[in-house]
């Protein structure tokens, strides 16, 4: 092709057609520079698809973790409920007359478990490196953020507070117990009377209880709402995009 405009160049040059020869070597400079948007135009496509299947990729990634930290949420949900069941039960016999007997070791061990929750961090932590701005919808990538840097970093101190205050009972427990169990049915008063006396230690367990409460009615309901939102913006992102 390039042998074939050259030899063209050459036979107006020879015929001395030198105005045509110029506007003849304007058009050809022209074709080039379009041959070169347009292979400009390919590349940016090629990069702004790819850029796309990885914002999308990164998407599928965080809803699918959500999906797994919703679940755990739920799971702990359902134990915490357990939990607070066992702090009523001791609370009201530590308040009554009524003598200890083996089924209580089992609500004494479950007050034990202090709540966790390990979110799935990996994806997001994948896009902080990729960087945030890798998702386009402001929104969507707005509402990421504060879960993960917010609402989540908010729950986990809320817990954080809640085992320390696990600590201190179980540091008191220890005057009173045979041993600290979780996991076997087998925790015993050796000092019922001076367990019923310590004020204090009523007062932690009534605090997990209330601190149960809280988690339960209020703290849980609320995060699990603001994942459901970030699913559902996330689900309907990726349905605009297909």
């Amino acid at each position: 092709m390039i042998k074939f405009f050259r030899k063209i160049r050459q036979k107006l040059l020879s015929e001395n057609k030198f105005s045509k020869y110029l506007i003849y070597a304007f058009g050809e400079i022209i074709l080039v520079v379009i041959g070169i948007l347009i292979a400009l135009q390919i590349n940016n496509w090629n990069e702004n698809r790819k850029l796309n299947s990885l914002e999308i990729g990164m998407l599928k990634e965080i809803n699918f973790s959500l999906e797994t930290d919703l679940k755990d949420l739920i799971n702990e949900e359902k134990n915490l409920k357990a939990k607070l069941n066992s702090g009523k039960i001791i609370i009201g016999w530590i308040e009554s007359n009524h003598g200890f007997n083996d089924s209580l070791s089992i609500p004494f061990i479950r007050m034990q478990h202090p709540i966790y929750f390990r979110y799935q961090a990996a994806p997001y932590e994948t896009l902080k490196q990729l960087g945030l701005n890798t998702i386009k919808n402001d929104s969507v990538k707005n509402q990421i953020a504060e879960l993960y840097d917010v609402e989540y970093d908010d729950y986990r101190a809320e817990l954080e507070i809640i085992r320390n205050t696990h600590i201190t009972m179980r540091e008191l427990e220890l005057e009173y117990f045979n041993e600290i169990s979780v996991h076997r049915p087998n925790m015993r008063p050796l000092d019922i009377v001076g367990l019923r006396k310590d004020n204090k230690l009523l007062a932690l367990i009534k605090s997990l209880k209330n601190a149960d409460e809280y988690l339960l009615e209020r703290r849980i309901p609320i995060l699990k709402n603001k994942i459901n939102q970030v699913k559902e913006l996330i689900k309907e992102e990726i349905k605009s995009r297909s």
